[in-house]
Parts: structure tokens; sequence; C-alpha cells
């Protein structure tokens, strides 16, 4: 385990150490996770890497139709309500849609998201669900495919770009709603700060694993072959004018971090401008994941 700040770039960029080998490694669900570019290493990491950056959606665009989406969504509601079902299933459907998802498409593919995220994701729980994740990933790579172009290195990293979205952004907006304050307002300008804020004292992103390849020492520590190490992000926050440890560094840093604060400000936006607040004194909970703080549910009320 790793929480200086040195040590944890120091992990983060050694080549002796690579991203732990994925939670199945046959059937349809591994060949997609397998091909998607976090769970990739080396050349292939690289490719992979590029063609996701090629595909991330303008952010302003992003932010905008997160605004919209939710808005309609939220009038909907009766107070109090529990709004981590929509910060779940918004940033996949804007995303979704953004990516060139057909609109007949779109629910399904959140749903097929949704539930890929919850058999492959770390957890320390049974999975919620017995969906076979196979199955799963069968149904999403046919409706991707068309996104793809039928090409199956394009479909993953579309459906790699969905999957890393939707529990770390429900985290993040999760965590800004909670932190929300009167000063920071509704203007764009402070949802941003509010954002930043969040993604620095409320890390949505906690930790991420690596397997050492190679013998490596970290902080003086010899690190055997085959060892696995934790390297916890949340610790090696320093502030301005690093960028968030949450969304980690070296070639495996996240490449949508923009992106994510687009979606996730798109949605606070909709959410306080509504006066909407949670619930006070409710009681908090999170779901046994190792590097995620994700609320499992946030009581919202009109103010």
């Amino acid at each position: 385990m790793v929480a200086r700040p040195e040590d944890v770039t120091a992990a983060l960029n050694s080549p002796a150490l690579r991203v732990p080998p994925t939670a199945v490694s046959t059937g349809a669900a591994g060949a997609l996770q397998a091909r998607m570019a976090r769970f990739s290493d080396g050349a292939a990491h690289t490719r992979r890497r590029a063609l996701v950056e090629e595909l991330l959606p303008n952010p302003d665009e992003l932010r905008r139709a997160a605004e919209e989406q939710t808005g309609p969504l939220l009038d909907g509601r009766r107070a109090p309500f529990d709004v981590m079902p929509l910060a779940r299933t918004v940033p996949v459907a804007v995303l979704a849609t953004a990516l060139g998802v057909a609109p007949i498409d779109r629910d399904r593919t959140v749903t097929l998201v949704g539930r890929l995220c919850d058999a492959l994701a770390p957890t320390l729980a049974p999975p919620p669900t017995p969906d076979d994740p196979d199955a799963v990933a069968d149904e999403l790579t046919t409706l991707l495919t068309p996104v793809g172009a039928g090409d199956f290195e394009r479909v993953a990293a579309v459906a790699g770009i969905l999957f890393q979205a939707r529990d770390a952004t429900a985290a993040l907006i999760g965590s800004a709603l909670l932190a929300a304050t009167p000063a920071d307002g509704t203007a764009p300008t402070g949802i941003g700060r509010l954002v930043e804020r969040t993604l620095r004292e409320e890390p949505p992103v906690q930790c991420t694993r690596r397997h050492a390849a190679d013998p490596v020492a970290l902080g003086g520590v010899g690190v055997p072959p085959g060892a696995t190490v934790w390297v916890l992000l949340a610790a090696a926050e320093t502030g301005p004018p690093a960028p968030p440890a949450t969304f980690g560094a070296g070639p495996h840093a996240c490449p949508g971090a923009t992106q994510a604060r687009a979606v996730a400000g798109g949605f606070l936006s909709a959410t306080l401008a509504r006066g909407l607040r949670p619930v006070p004194g409710q009681r908090m909970g999170y779901e046994p994941r190792p590097n995620l703080r994700l609320p499992t549910r946030l009581l919202m009320e009109r103010r």
C-alpha cells in the first residue's frame, strides 16, 4: 500500500507496475473488458487510449446536455426522493447520446452498462444481481456496433468510456451535493468551484490497484513480482497547482477528467437551481467498493 504523494506518483508512473488482471478472463465480458484502455498496458494501452481521447465528446456540449436531461427528470419527482439512481444513469445517457448511440437504443445501453458495472467492478460484497456478464456484454456490444462502425476496438473504446463514467461520476455528483453550500450558488462559476472542491476534499475515486510485473522499490520498500499494490489516491492530494489526485497520474491518468467535470456540473446545476438540497440529518451509507466513495442513496428535498 502506498499513500505518500511522491510514492503514489512513482507507483502510477512505474513500468514495473501494471493494471491488474480483469475480473473475468474468458467469455464475451472478459474479451470486452480486456480491450478497454483502462485494463490494457504497453503498446495496446497507448493505442486504445488514443482512440478514447479521439472519441471523447466536447465538454461544453456535455454540460448543456446533462443539465437539459436532468431538469425534466427532477421536475417529475416528488420530494423527498433518492437522487442516486439519476446520478448513476444520466451521465451514461448523456455520454451515450454524444457518442452516437441511437435514441431508440439509449435507455437499453444505460441499463446494460449498469449491469456490466455491477458484475465486473471491484466490490467487497456479492454482485447485487445474478446477471450473466457474458450475455450483458454480448448485447451491449451488439448495440454499440453501429457506433463503432463494426470495429471491435472502437466498440470497446465506447463501452469503456461509458463503463468508467457510470459509477465514478455518480460518486462525484453525490459527494458534491453533500458538500454544496449557499455560497456556491447555481452559476457555472460556482458549480465549477463546487466540483473542484469535491474532487480534492471528497474524491470519488479513492484508490486504485497495480500488479507488480517486475521487482520495484516504492518508498524504500521492495515490492516483489506478483504482489498487488494498493495506490491511495485520496491520500496523495496536495492541492493546486497539481491536478486533483483522484484522476490519477502517469499513463493511466483519467483521459476524461474534463468530461467528468462537465457532466457532473450540468447535473448539479439543474439540481441546485431547482432548490433541491440533501435532507438534513439523514444517515449516509456507501457502497462496499474498495476504490470508490459512492453513496448508496441520497435523499433530496425542496427548499
